[in-house]
């Protein structure tokens, strides 16, 4: 899924459940790319979007996804839309990523290796081999948040690229927060990258 619109700083737009129970569960498509692909396989794109919530909707790279082809390459992703409209505000919270930690292909940059759990990316979500110019501060992809996050089963956790702009760095991304200020609001990974798994 691409998400294009926009909240405010007064109205977020938020994605949650109604009621109790169960989170509810994103079970990926089947693929067809590869990380070094200039559009990688993932299942929930930010693009541009701005003041956007989520909180706790689960994701699942599916069982039957089990060559890198098929795999994810990201679970949920925040990209540029263009040079003057970056990914910024955005707070991902108490969701559980679980993708495959197999799908560790070489990618180039501004791109990361294998599968991500929450990638922050210096390009577009169909342009992944080339950084965006930024020409604009709204172009910077900046003050995100990652809170109380289960990443599991994945090459990279949190992987992010920002734009490598000059002096005085106005157009570069600031100020991502991984995890909170105390220990109920860390984010939580296993089995990712080469960690053997568990009994």
């Amino acid at each position: 899924m691409i998400l294009l619109a926009t909240g405010t700083v007064a109205n977020h737009l938020t994605f949650q459940k109604s009621g109790s129970g169960a989170d509810p569960v994103i079970i990926a498509y089947p693929g067809s790319a590869l990380p070094g692909s200039n559009i990688p396989d993932g299942m929930w794109s930010l693009n541009g979007s701005d003041y956007v919530t989520i909180d706790g909707i689960d994701l699942q790279d599916a069982t039957s996804n089990n060559t890198p082809a098929l795999q994810m390459e990201y679970g949920y992703g925040l990209f540029k839309a263009s040079a003057t409209n970056g990914a910024s505000n955005n707070i991902i919270r108490n969701c559980s990523i679980s993708l495959n930690r197999n799908n560790n292909t070489l990618a180039p940059a501004p791109f990361f290796p294998g599968s991500i759990g929450i990638a922050v990316m210096a390009c577009s979500p169909v342009t992944a081999l080339t950084i965006t110019t930024v020409t604009s501060v709204n172009g910077s992809s900046s003050n995100n948040k990652f809170y109380n996050n289960t990443i599991e089963n994945a090459n990279c956790c949190i992987a992010m690229s920002g734009y490598p702009g000059s002096s005085p760095f106005t157009f570069c991304d600031n100020k991502p927060t991984t995890s909170g200020e105390v220990l109920a609001t860390a984010n939580n990974t296993d089995q990712f990258g080469g960690e053997p798994q568990e009994p």
